[in-house]
C-alpha cells in the first residue's frame, strides 16, 4: 500500500504551480483555507480544476482529494434506497450511502498511479502472464493467504496484429517513465487494464471497485430504464458504442473514430445529448466497460465487467444486457470506475 507522505510530496510538487496559493511549493491545508477565502471574496480563478470557468466548492473538494489521496477523482453521492433489478424487475434495497466516481478513470489518472506505484515497488515491468501481450505491468494479488503475480496492464499496442487503426490511449515505459503515445487521449478512459489491475488501482488509493448492485443503483436509481438517460433515439448523440454511429444524419461529423471518447464527452456543451444517470454519473453505458468487485457465482477465477465498451452493439449495452464474464484479462474496451465508502 502506498506511503501517504511520499504520495503527498509527489503531488504537492506536481500541482504546486496550479493551486499553490501561498507559493511555498507544497499543496496542503493552508492552500485550501486560502482557496476558500478566495471563493468567498471572488478572488482569482487559477485553481479551476474542473474547468468550468469558476472557482467554487467543487474545486475545493478536488483539492482536498489531491491532498488526502494524491489523486483528483470527482465523486458523486449515491443515496440508499431501492433499485430495479434488470433481470427480475424486482425492487431491491441498498441500505447504505456510498460515493462513485463521476467519470471513468482516465489515462492521465492511471499514468499518475503507474509512475508513483513503480517507485514504491508495488508494481513492476515483466513479461505478460497468460499470453495476453509481450510486456506488462505486473503486481501481486492476494488470494486467500497467497500472493500471486498477475498482469495488471498491457504496455504498448497488443492488438497491432488485429487493428489497423486504434482510437484509444496506448501507454509505454520510456526513459524510466510511463508515457502515453498520443496526448490527445489523455482524458479518455484507460483501457487494457485487467480486473487485477483495476482492483489494485482502487485499493492503492483506499477506494474499491463497484459491486453490481451499486453500479445499477448509480446507473438508474429506482427507475426501470434501458439506459441511464431513459429511451432511445439519436443514439449517436448519447452513447459511445459501435452501433451508435450507424444511420447518423448525413450532415453529422463525428469527432472520434471507433474507440474511446473523452470521459463525460456526451454533454450539451459538446453538441451532444447528456448521457448522465439520474445521479449525474457519466458513461455508465458505453465508452469503456467497467470491472466490478463481484466474483462470478460459479468460480472466483471469473470476473465481471459491466456497461459495454466502445466496441459493443447498441442493444447489447442496455442496462438489461450489460454483463460480460471473463478471466479478468485486459481488453481494449474495458476500464475502471471506483467507489469510495462513506
Amino acid at each position: 500500500m502506498k506511503n501517504l507522505f511520499f504520495i503527498l510530496l509527489i503531488f504537492s510538487t506536481l500541482f504546486s504551480e496550479v493551486c499553490d496559493f501561498n507559493n511555498d511549493n507544497t499543496l496542503n491545508i493552508v492552500d485550501i483555507v486560502i482557496m476558500i477565502d478566495s471563493i468567498l471574496n471572488e478572488g482569482e480563478e487559477f485553481c479551476d480544476l474542473n474547468g468550468d470557468g469558476q472557482l467554487n466548492i467543487v474545486d475545493v473538494v478536488q483539492v482536498v482529494n489531491l491532498v488526502l489521496y494524491g489523486m483528483n477523482i470527482e465523486f458523486v453521492q449515491i443515496s440508499s434506497g431501492v433499485y430495479v433489478d434488470p433481470g427480475s424487475g424486482n425492487n431491491l434495497l441498498i441500505n447504505y450511502d456510498f460515493k462513485i466516481s463521476k467519470y471513468e478513470i482516465t489515462n492521465k489518472q492511471y499514468l499518475e498511479y503507474l509512475n508513483t506505484a513503480i517507485q514504491e515497488d508495488d508494481i513492476w515491468i515483466s513479461n505478460c502472464i497468460d499470453n495476453i501481450g509481450e510486456t506488462c505491468v505486473n503486481g501481486f494479488y492476494q488470494e486467500n493467504n497467497d500472493l500471486i503475480e498477475k498482469s495488471f496492464f498491457i504496455l504498448g499496442n497488443a492488438y497491432v496484429h488485429m487493428l489497423n487503426e486504434y482510437n484509444f490511449g496506448i501507454i509505454d515505459y520510456i526513459n524510466s517513465e510511463f508515457q502515453i503515445h498520443n496526448i490527445n487521449y489523455i482524458d479518455h478512459p484507460v483501457v487494457n487494464v485487467s480486473w487485477y489491475g483495476a482492483n489494485h488501482f482502487a485499493g492503492y488509493y483506499n477506494f474499491r471497485l463497484p459491486k453490481y448492485d451499486e453500479w445499477i443503483k448509480a446507473g438508474k436509481d429506482d427507475l426501470n430504464l434501458n439506459w441511464p438517460w431513459g429511451g432511445g433515439g439519436d443514439m449517436h448523440l448519447k452513447i459511445n458504442v459501435l452501433n451508435s454511429q450507424f444511420n447518423i444524419p448525413s450532415d453529422f461529423s463525428y469527432q472520434w473514430g471507433d474507440g474511446t471518447t473523452p470521459v463525460g464527452f456526451y454533454k450539451e456543451q459538446n453538441n451532444m445529448i447528456d448521457n448522465s444517470s439520474p445521479f449525474g454519473v457519466y458513461d455508465i453505458i458505453g465508452n469503456a466497460s467497467e470491472w466490478l468487485k463481484n466474483d462470478n457465482e460459479f468460480s472466483n477465477h471469473y470476473k465481471i465487467s459491466a456497461g459495454g465498451g466502445w466496441d459493443w452493439g447498441e442493444f447489447n449495452s442496455k442496462l438489461k444486457w450489460h454483463l460480460k464474464y471473463s478471466t479478468g484479462q485486459p481488453h481494449w474496451s474495458t476500464g475502471i470506475r471506483v467507489v469510495k465508502d462513506n
